[in-house]
């Protein structure tokens, strides 16, 4: 059973924080997937902590501080926190991918790992915060 397929079950909100380009796509990847929805964004209004705290799961943003009061209420309320990345990759079972983490570096790794790998005749996809 896939991660969406459970939340549908489960029939709770998956709250998405931060609502930037990332962030939209999250929450348009699970209303999609028939997944109700939860959004929040400091910058617009600020996050529902209860409703947060009542989630089957917290969508994080890479911009949002693990010190910030919306990371820990889904903490304190056991809520599993993905990051949009992995949400991602679960609406792509058996996918191959490389994935570039780190705090310098990471565009300039990513091109280089596409460019080698479509050097070698291989599908690649460079995707992110380069451009897709």
């Amino acid at each position: 059973m896939t991660q969406f397929e459970k939340w549908r079950r489960d029939g709770r909100e998956v709250s998405v924080a931060g609502l930037g380009r990332s962030g939209k796509a999250a929450v348009e990847l699970l209303a999609s997937e028939r997944i109700p929805v939860y959004a929040s964004d400091a910058a617009t209004g600020g996050h529902d902590l209860v409703r947060v705290a009542a989630s089957a799961a917290l969508i994080l943003s890479p911009g949002i501080p693990p010190e910030a009061e919306v990371v820990r209420a889904a903490v304190r309320a056991s809520v599993p926190i993905l990051a949009e990345a992995q949400l991602g990759l679960n609406a792509m079972p058996g996918a191959t991918y490389v994935a570039v983490t780190g705090t310098n570096g990471k565009t300039t790794t990513t091109a280089l790992v596409d460019h080698l790998l479509r050097t070698d005749g291989r599908q690649s996809v460079a995707a992110g915060n380069i451009g897709l």
